[in-house]
């Protein structure tokens, strides 16, 4: 991961979530509007102040806090939900065991 000196946590501001520049801007308000304006320049004219690399390391951030953790689900069955990183997936997926784990086909 590149150093994220864009991305900053102080725990007396925004209780602590990670933030832009000491902005009053949390990764998570970043990526939340992402979903509104895909266009990063329609982005940054709604939040004055973003800059690219703010967006950019908002980004990775949030790409380096998942991982590719399966949790097995142990004696779960083929009706059950599936759940990766204690997320659901899709409900009553249609699911497989792979190695001891359910894995959604």
């Amino acid at each position: 991961m590149h150093k994220l000196d864009r991305i900053t946590i102080n725990p007396e501001m925004m209780n602590g979530q990670p933030c832009i520049r000491d902005m009053r801007l949390t990764v998570k308000r970043v990526l939340e509007a992402l979903a509104v304006y895909p266009d990063w320049d329609d982005l940054m004219a709604e939040y004055p102040g973003l800059e690219h690399d703010d967006i950019r390391q908002a980004l990775e951030l949030a790409a380096h806090s998942l991982d590719d953790e399966v949790i097995g689900l142990g004696a779960a069955s083929a009706e059950s939900y599936c759940w990766i990183r204690e997320y659901p997936i899709q409900p009553r997926a249609t699911c497989k065991q792979m190695n001891g784990m359910w894995c959604m086909q």
